[in-house]
């Protein structure tokens, strides 16, 4: 894909994904863009990279989101955009754990090889 092809192609993610995430700045999501496409800068095959920063993009912004009703909507919710530097102290905290069940020892005996 040439260079010209691919900046087309980001242009639309641009617009999807805004188009998805209404409540989130332009301004957020082409710096998202930017931080996914310099991550993929070394790629030698270049046909799938506008698929990639959407998809990974889409991951971000669905993590820095949350989905507000109330009482009586139906079901239906209201997108809003966290900012992640102003999360809940204690979800940030967790975040920033590097172990738990999933990822260490779940509590039993310790076996050395």
């Amino acid at each position: 894909m040439s260079e010209r092809n691919e900046d087309a192609a980001m242009a639309k993610v641009l617009d999807r994904i805004a188009e998805r995430f209404p409540t989130v700045s332009r301004g957020r999501i082409e710096a998202i863009v930017g931080e996914e496409r310099a991550r993929l800068s070394g790629s030698r095959i270049r046909d799938y990279i506008a698929v990639l920063v959407e998809r990974t993009t889409t991951d971000r912004l669905r993590n820095e989101t949350v989905v507000v009703s109330a009482p009586g909507d139906a079901g239906v919710g209201t997108l809003l955009h966290r900012d992640p530097d102003r999360s809940d102290p204690m979800e940030r905290d967790a975040r920033s754990q590097s172990g738990g069940a999933l990822r260490s020892d779940l509590g039993g005996p310790s076996r050395v090889a």
